[in-house]
């Protein structure tokens, strides 16, 4: 009796499901005829028709006065009343004023290509009497390239009997050395047997330079070696203060001045009268200083050091003390 019951209430839900679905159906159509009725009614549109157009509301014209022309009189000349015209003044500059402008920068060249004085008191020398000259001393004297063509003048002369030619701690260069083996290749001092180049500002490959002279002049040694020839102390470098120009010259307690500017032993007489005045005339001006020093290996060697006599904290120009 039981499955009955069941088996009875299982049917009768099935039916109430059916006939719920069946109206919804019939629901849905029922809307769907009544738009398409709804729409029939209505009639179509016609294309590009807008549903409602927007209202234009205009404003009315202002009338605006146009401006009136304004009259510009004539400015009177100068001259009518009674003041003097004025007219721009150009700077002329003649053809006589540039050509001497001009000529002043070429003597401006000329005097920096000139020889320092020492230099060109040495070749006077030679040329004075050019027998009598058996050493030409122009070491530290900051010889150029450019200086060259003057001693090399000097030297031309076939009464010169220059037998050693110092030319160490210049400032010569690769070009400067090309010039001079060529001079001496050509037959410039045939009595020349030693020349000190060493020192200068030349890189291993000027130095090859004199290799070749060799085979044409076989008599002429070149020395590269960074010393001054026969030097001898001028005086030695004593207490250097901290900060002072010898201190940033590089000089250092024991050092030996071998040169100290254009003075070197043959011209040197005490500190204060050969020294003091090179100092004294080259305040904020570079000297160059050639010094002897022990290295690491108790080796000597000689330096050259750029020493400016400048004002500082302390006394004197220099800031070290010379016996």
């Amino acid at each position: 009796q039981l499955w009955i019951a069941s088996e009875a209430m299982r049917k009768q839900g099935c039916g109430f499901v059916k006939k719920a679905i069946q109206s919804c159906i019939e629901a849905l159509q029922a809307d769907v005829v009544a738009q398409a009725n709804a729409a029939k009614e209505e009639g179509p549109k016609p294309a590009g028709q807008a549903a409602s157009a927007p209202r234009m509301y205009s404003t009315p014209a202002v009338s605006v006065p146009l401006p009136q022309p304004i009259k510009v009189e004539a400015k009177p000349e100068p001259s009518k009343l009674g003041l003097p015209e004025v007219t721009p003044k150009m700077n002329k500059v003649s053809v006589k004023e540039v050509s001497a402008k001009d000529d002043d920068s070429d003597d401006d060249d000329d005097a920096n290509e000139k020889p320092p004085a020492p230099v060109a008191a040495a070749i006077a020398k030679l040329k004075e009497k050019p027998e009598g000259v058996k050493a030409l001393r122009l070491s530290n004297l900051g010889v150029c390239d450019v200086h060259l063509q003057f001693i090399i003048d000097a030297l031309h002369s076939s009464q010169v009997h220059l037998e050693s030619l110092d030319l160490s701690f210049n400032k010569l260069t690769d070009a400067g050395v090309h010039v001079l083996c060529k001079a001496f290749a050509q037959g410039m001092a045939l009595e020349l047997s030693k020349l000190h180049l060493g020192g200068n500002k030349t890189s291993p490959a000027g130095m090859a330079l004199s290799q070749g002279l060799k085979q044409m002049r076989g008599e002429l040694s070149v020395v590269w070696k960074p010393q001054l020839p026969d030097a001898k102390s001028l005086c030695t470098v004593g207490t250097v203060y901290v900060n002072s120009p010898a201190n940033k010259a590089g000089l250092l307690t024991g050092d030996s001045v071998l040169a100290f500017g254009p003075v070197q032993y043959d011209r040197f007489k005490s500190v204060s009268d050969s020294i003091v005045p090179v100092v004294k005339g080259n305040v904020n001006k570079p000297i160059d200083v050639v010094v002897c020093r022990m290295d690491g290996t108790a080796q000597v060697q000689h330096l050259q050091l750029t020493l400016t006599p400048t004002e500082w904290r302390g006394a004197g120009l220099l800031g070290c003390i010379l016996k």
